[in-house]
């Protein structure tokens, strides 16, 4: 695929990374044995790039984030971010953040300590009080806000999963190091591990 095809996208800023991340997609849509996939290149030869419906069951994370990342207009990304009341800033901020986090785990790095770099830290919301006044300012760098915003999307998402109870389970049955310190979770949460965001 030519830089040209994509010069002018009403959807894609036309960069040469946002051109390599399209091909990425599309060698990675065919090279997956998904049967919707599998159904879809059996069925049409065009257009080559996949729905985007269907490229999300296969595309990995960071290279969705990529995406994201590099849609043209800002209304664009708003529109997304705005399905979980987020403003575009902020959910572009914790895509790349997660990115990373899921990076470290798949790699089987230590996690429940680790201070992130401030290019990837998640930005505190402006447009959502209660998840700012849960998320912690003075230590954002620490998984503690990672774990409030999963809880939060988790929460539109998937209402019904008791994530956040397996959380707190695991976070309490820990005797060796203070977790909740360690985590950098917000001062008012520590005592309770009262950390779900009401919506």
């Amino acid at each position: 695929m030519e830089l040209k095809h994509y010069k002018t996208s009403k959807t894609i800023e036309p960069s040469k990374q946002n051109v390599k991340n399209i091909n990425k997609l599309i060698e990675t849509f065919k090279r997956s044995r998904s049967p919707d996939a599998v159904d879809y290149r059996n069925k049409y030869t065009f257009p080559k790039e996949p729905p985007i419906w269907l490229a999300a069951e296969t595309i990995p994370l960071g290279l969705l984030t990529r995406i994201y990342g590099g849609l043209k207009l800002r209304k664009d990304r708003q529109a997304i971010a705005e399905h979980f009341g987020w403003d575009q800033r902020v959910f572009t901020s914790f895509l790349y953040h997660i990115s990373h986090v899921r990076n470290i785990c798949a790699h089987h790095g230590r996690l429940w300590n680790r201070k992130f770099p401030k290019e990837i830290t998640i930005s505190l919301p402006t447009n959502h009080p209660q998840l700012r006044q849960a998320m912690s300012s003075s230590d954002p760098q620490r998984l503690g806000n990672t774990l409030i915003v999963l809880d939060h999307l988790l929460n539109i998402i998937s209402p019904e999963y008791n994530w956040k109870t397996q959380m707190q389970e695991l976070l309490c049955s820990c005797r060796v190091v203070n977790l909740i310190n360690e985590m950098g979770f917000a001062e008012p949460l520590k005592s309770d591990y009262l950390w779900r965001v009401q919506n």
